[in-house]
């Protein structure tokens, strides 16, 4: 009787074994998936994309470089510095409909420079939103060579509006500085043979 008690006993030891070590291993598994879920909460960020793509800018791989600042914005598309300078790759690369998404972006969070105002005002142009693209043009400075587009420019969408003599007056304010005279003398040639003023 007292050896079938010990050999129970044995029997209950083992199980019980059994049962705490089933129930680590649970445990530990439990664990490990939970620290699994917490590592992928984490959010993934987008600064080896970025390298990535400056990397290849300056290797020359436009085609590359666009990809991963895609990438990148992907990851964290409100970085205004990922969207300023995937802005100035994406027109390096022809990709337009990007370069517009991140220049709107940069727009709305103030963060824009005259360079994507310009490029805003000739989408506006282009869609015939007339009165918005001249107010891109008020946001752009006049210094160095947007002094001198801007009249040239103000001028077409002058135009566009039926505005003549508003456009006129632009082309004389452009011609009254005599710098860069010869393209100046061109553009309005160009200007007044469109409005039908040859003489």
């Amino acid at each position: 009787m007292t050896e079938k008690v010990h050999n129970i006993k044995i029997i209950m030891t083992r199980l019980w074994l059994l049962v705490v070590v089933g129930l680590s291993l649970s445990s530990g598994m439990a664990f490990a998936s939970n620290a699994a879920q917490e590592v992928k909460k984490i959010p993934d960020q987008p600064y080896g994309e970025y390298l990535a793509g400056l990397h290849a800018a300056i290797h020359n791989d436009l085609a590359a470089a666009a990809n991963f600042h895609e990438q990148a914005l992907a990851l964290d598309p409100e970085n205004r510095m990922i969207l300023s300078k995937s802005f100035t790759i994406f027109i390096a690369d022809g990709r337009y409909d990007l370069a517009l998404s991140a220049a709107h972006k940069l727009d709305e969070a103030k963060a824009s420079d005259s360079i994507v105002q310009m490029f805003l005002f000739l989408e506006d142009m282009k869609s015939g939103a007339y009165d918005v693209s001249l107010g891109r043009l008020d946001n752009i400075g006049s210094a160095g060579v947007y002094g001198l587009f801007k009249p040239l420019f103000q001028a077409w969408v002058s135009q566009s509006q039926g505005k003549v003599t508003e456009a006129e007056a632009n082309i004389s304010k452009m011609l009254e500085d005599k710098s860069f005279k010869e393209f100046k003398q061109f553009h309005a040639g160009l200007f007044y043979d469109y409005i039908g003023k040859t003489q």
